[in-house]
This record gives structure tokens, sequence and C-alpha cells, in this order.
């Protein structure tokens, strides 16, 4: 009997230690709503880099396709040559760009 009632005391003590520590710690506990609104940010912020690359990937091809028209008019070797670096290197930078993002489509 003697030793239960060690057991017991220490184990007392030993629940009384572990409530002082989580007393001390006081670990917040984050709500759903905390969780949602931190989902939220993050969507919204994400939603606002993706516009911001598509508009300058817009205003980057309109400028392209000017400066291509521009030289059309100019010389039909040089649209040949940037066709067919267009057909070469456009695939490698969707790739490398795809893999930046972790997802490969395709």
């Amino acid at each position: 009997m003697d030793n239960h009632d060690k057991e017991s005391d220490m184990l007392k003590v030993l629940k009384e230690d572990w409530e002082n520590i989580d007393a001390i710690a006081g670990t917040p506990q984050i709500t759903q709503h905390e969780i949602h609104e931190q989902l939220h940010s993050y969507k919204l912020k994400r939603k606002r880099a993706f516009r911001k690359e598509l508009y300058l990937f817009i205003l980057t091809a309109i400028f392209i396709l000017g400066l291509f028209i521009t030289i059309i008019f100019k010389s039909r070797e040089t649209i040949l040559f940037i066709q067919v670096c267009a057909c070469l290197i456009g695939p490698v930078i969707y790739l490398f760009l795809t893999k930046r993002e972790g997802k490969v489509r395709l």
C-alpha cells in the first residue's frame, strides 16, 4: 500500500507541475475564425500577385507586338529569326515558370 500511495502522490505532483507549465506557457488557441481570416488574406495576396503578373505580361506582350510590327516592315529575316527563337525558348520558359510553382502541366 505504501508504494501505491507514493505513486499516487508522485502522479499528483507531476500533474500539478504539468498544469503549472501549461499556465506559464499560455499557448494561445487559434480559433477557426482566425484560420479562415488567415486563409482569406493569403488568397487575397495570391490574387493580387496574379493580377500584377498578368498586367505585366500584357504590357510586355503589347510592347513586343508593337516592336515586332515595326520590324516586319523593315526586315523579313529578323522576323524569321525572332519566330524561331520564340518557338525554341518559349516552352523552356514555360517549364521554368511552372516548376517554380511546383506543378508542371503539359
